[in-house]
């Protein structure tokens, strides 16, 4: 008779478990990735907590992926909290992901930056020159703003 080790199920148990909780449960997205045969797009979200709280760029993979989107939407985040674009545009990490190809970039502004003309500053000036860079690079830009 086959005997069960309760320490073996145990840790089989946990070990799988792993895959549902921060910051491993990316795992399944890889492997469920490796089986998905649909071209693929890319974006690259760039931001602060609205985007980077919540995982925005995964939520939005998500709806795609439920609403049967023909394409495979491979997401990337470069977003902190309290992060300016003025911020990002002097980032060597952003400057180093804007380089790549990418489908689309979405760019959000600092809210504090857009209550009104006194506290912007050159935030919109800094905006379209990303958003200049962005389609220097042959991508589609787009912004969100709160």
């Amino acid at each position: 008779m086959f005997k069960i080790n309760r320490t073996v199920v145990l840790g089989a148990i946990l070990g799988g478990s792993l895959i549902f909780l921060p910051p491993f449960n990316g795992v399944g997205a890889y492997v469920k990735d490796l089986l998905d045969s649909r071209p693929e797009r890319t974006a690259l979200f760039i931001g602060n907590s609205r985007t980077f709280y919540h995982n925005m760029p995964f939520m939005v993979r998500s709806i795609a992926d439920s609403a049967g989107y023909p394409e495979k939407l491979h997401v990337e985040m470069d977003a902190e909290p309290g992060v300016s674009l003025a911020d990002h545009m002097s980032s060597s990490k952003t400057q180093a992901l804007l380089a790549r190809s990418w489908d689309h970039v979405v760019l959000q502004v600092l809210s504090s930056e857009q209550y009104s003309a006194q506290h912007s500053g050159g935030t919109w000036e800094v905006a379209a020159n990303l958003i200049r860079e962005v389609q220097s690079n042959g991508a589609r830009p787009s912004m969100f703003v709160t």
